[in-house]
């Protein structure tokens, strides 16, 4: 896939127990940059391999509950397909000194934006069925919205977006497929 740049991702982001904002409660997507992936085996339209570059691991993000969103549009007469996923996360991360957890989430988001590798993504469907964002090629950030909410009881966060145009749909993970961080099947 390639050799990261400097500008790389290089951790995941845990929200704060402690600095509770409207929202209530997450999910986990697993993220990495695609120049730490070597290869990944499809059998039949089924990812059954992952292999990473040594000592490199999925990150974990932790999402406010309900706002992941995915999205496969096609693009005619191409027949490529646009894939965009879109999450929430908490202004703060998980940690006790208020300044430092702004600004782990800060650093967090702007190592995204300056990450020009791209990101690949897994993200567990309802169904428990994990699918792969950003195989043939990474995701990058295309929006961050952060806001402090208005009153108490608004969604305080950053959402985030990434996408990028892709040669197939976001195929399954084989439930035995088990990197380093990655999510795991439900």
């Amino acid at each position: 896939m390639g050799t990261c740049n400097t500008c790389a991702i290089d951790g995941g982001f845990l929200d704060s127990c402690d600095l509770k904002v409207g929202g209530g409660n997450y999910v986990m997507i697993s993220l990495i940059p695609t120049c730490d992936i070597l290869s990944v085996t499809e059998t039949a339209g089924v990812v059954t391999a992952i292999t990473l570059e040594a000592t490199k691991v999925w990150f974990d993000v932790k999402v406010r509950k309900d706002t992941i969103s995915t999205q496969e549009t096609v693009n005619l007469p191409s027949g490529s397909i646009q894939q965009t996923v879109t999450f929430t996360i908490a202004n703060y991360s998980n940690n006790a000194d208020k300044e430092t957890a702004a600004a782990i989430q800060s650093d967090f988001l702007n190592a995204l934006v300056t990450n020009d590798e791209g990101m690949a993504i897994v993200v567990r469907d309802k169904a428990g069925v994990r699918r792969f964002y950003g195989l043939t090629t990474g995701l990058s950030v295309s929006a961050i919205d952060k806001t402090s909410g208005l009153i108490g009881t608004d969604l305080s966060g950053s959402v985030v977006t990434l996408s990028e145009v892709q040669s197939k749909f976001a195929p399954p993970i084989d439930s035995t497929v088990i990197n380093d961080g990655i999510i795991l099947p439900s």
